[in-house]
């Protein structure tokens, strides 16, 4: 019987030694860092355990979260701890895990393991730290489709069980309902290589698991897509206009995105050429995930906020293209055929990591100054004592942060949080409606409050606290302003008026 793994030689536990410490290192200075969107998720966990269905405010059911199995696993744990730094942990967890099955696949394969070493250096910079471990549910959704190739091709029939496959699509559906594409192409590259009775037994139960859980998703909310992808819907684009957004979105991610782009490339481009006929067939259609994702990104007019729903389109075909390549006789064998063929692979691959690594000397300062600045801001609001305004209502762009640490009711302008209806809104109409209501504080950037002047009265909101964030590109300034005597609510002294800010960004 062949060993799960072979026995590890000194150079490779030394890189791993290197690889866990340089990980350890970047998740302590970053253990404040979270995403705004992240504390929406814990909120929406909060409430659900208090309440026992979806809402942003306990009062209004919303399907305004991009992962029901993500808040409803933070749901659960938070009965044991309730702290914001939750979903961090568990994005941490997670991205741990996909770092784990890269790794193994690594050390399993004799034929192309300079390539399997790419992804884990790819998956370890600096900015796959950044997007990794935000406390959104990227890297959970980034390890199951991982786990998703994998399973798609196993070729053991005795592995299958059509229980644990059901339930497997089942979690797919709805940590992300884009997991859907996923099951649906890894079929259809299945479909040349396996049998018609294997792929009933294997792959019908994942297909009826990911419908089973759209069916779910019908039954509790009304419709399948979550009020965030209306919210975010535009007018259709044309195809190159989402194929050069999906382009931005992956080199503002420099070696992270644009590292995963060009080894899904190098891995297809070689898989294509290498692979039998068949091989070629399962290649080719699984890898039209991506081309059919930025078709529905131009049909739906779709706003990429980042790399973060990309990188498990990325990680999927990767993991799909590479166990193709290893199969037949993957993993430990080392025959002088396979010894020799990772030496035309070793210059090429030393000098992609060299390229990689000297990447870093400039996006690791970039990174650090990013999560920093996220550490403070969100050492910031939990020192002030912000739930003095819980009895209030106050809106904002992004409202997570904002939302979490005062635990009042807060109106969203992007329309994520707020039901259905809001959400369907145009921005203008969204925004007119929102501020109808008078809000008793706003959570906003000067820009942001530039687009609020026509409906809201700027001079009556006086600003009481500052807080910086980063980007790769700049820093944004948001402004915590409070209207009339609500200033009392939180003891600082009142500043400026709103509208001094908003006037300095127009005049911008």
């Amino acid at each position: 019987m062949r060993p799960l793994l072979r026995k590890p030689r000194g150079v490779e536990l030394a890189g791993l030694a290197i690889l866990s410490a340089w990980v350890a290192a970047w998740i302590w200075l970053g253990r404040y860092a979270l995403l705004d969107d992240a504390l929406i998720h814990l909120r929406f966990a909060h409430l659900l355990l208090r309440t026992g269905f979806l809402s942003f405010d306990g009062v209004t059911p919303s399907y305004g979260s991009s992962s029901p199995l993500f808040v409803g696993l933070l749901a659960v744990l938070a009965a044991l701890d309730r702290g914001p730094l939750l979903p961090k942990l568990v994005s941490v967890v997670f991205y741990l895990l996909l770092l784990a099955i890269t790794c193994v696949r690594a050390s399993r394969s004799a034929r192309h393991r300079p390539l399997w070493l790419l992804l884990v250096v790819t998956l370890g910079s600096p900015m796959a730290l950044r997007w990794l471990t935000d406390g959104m549910e990227t890297s959970l959704t980034a390890a199951l489709a991982a786990v998703l190739a994998l399973v798609a091709l196993e070729r053991n029939p005795g592995r299958s069980n059509p229980l644990w496959l059901l339930g497997f699509g089942a979690v797919l559906a709805l940590t992300r309902i884009e997991l859907c594409l996923g099951i649906f192409f890894a079929v259809l590259g299945a479909a040349p290589l396996l049998p018609v009775r294997h792929l009933a037994r294997r792959h019908l139960p994942l297909a009826l698991g990911g419908l089973a859980s759209l069916a779910l998703l019908v039954a509790l909310f009304g419709h399948v897509l979550p009020d965030t992808a209306l919210a975010k819907q535009a007018a259709p684009s044309t195809y190159a206009e989402a194929a050069m957004q999906v382009g931005r979105s992956s080199a503002a991610s420099l070696t992270l995105g644009l590292g995963l782009a060009l080894l899904w490339l190098a891995t297809l481009l070689w898989g294509l050429l290498k692979s039998e006929p068949r091989g070629r067939s399962a290649l080719a259609l699984c890898n039209l995930l991506l081309p059919c994702t930025i078709a529905i990104i131009a049909r739906r007019g779709q706003i990429l906020h980042g790399v973060r729903y990309l990188i498990w389109i990325y990680v999927f075909l990767i993991f799909w293209n590479l166990r193709l390549l290893d199969h037949p006789g993957d993993d430990t064998s080392e025959s002088p055929t396979t010894r020799t063929q990772p030496r035309r692979y070793r210059a090429l691959a030393g000098i992609a990591a060299a390229a990689i690594l000297l990447a870093w000397v400039f996006e690791a300062p970039a990174v650090a100054r990013i999560l920093d600045q996220r550490n403070r801001m969100f050492l910031a609001m939990r020192s002030e004592h912000l739930e003095r305004l819980k009895a209030t209502t106050g809106a904002g762009f992004d409202i997570g942060f904002i939302a979490f640490f005062t635990q009042g009711r807060i109106l969203d302008f992007s329309g994520l949080v707020n039901g259905r209806r809001l959400a369907a809104l145009s921005s203008e109409e969204r925004l007119r409606v929102l501020a109808a209501a008078q809000p008793e504080f706003l959570y906003v950037t000067a820009e942001q409050a530039s687009s609020l002047a026509r409906s809201l009265d700027l001079n009556s909101y006086r600003i009481s606290y500052r807080y910086l964030a980063a980007t790769l590109t700049q820093k944004q300034e948001y402004f915590l302003a409070l209207r009339g005597d609500r200033q009392r609510l939180l003891g600082a002294a009142p500043g400026p008026p709103l509208a001094t800010a908003a006037a300095r960004s127009f005049s911008r």
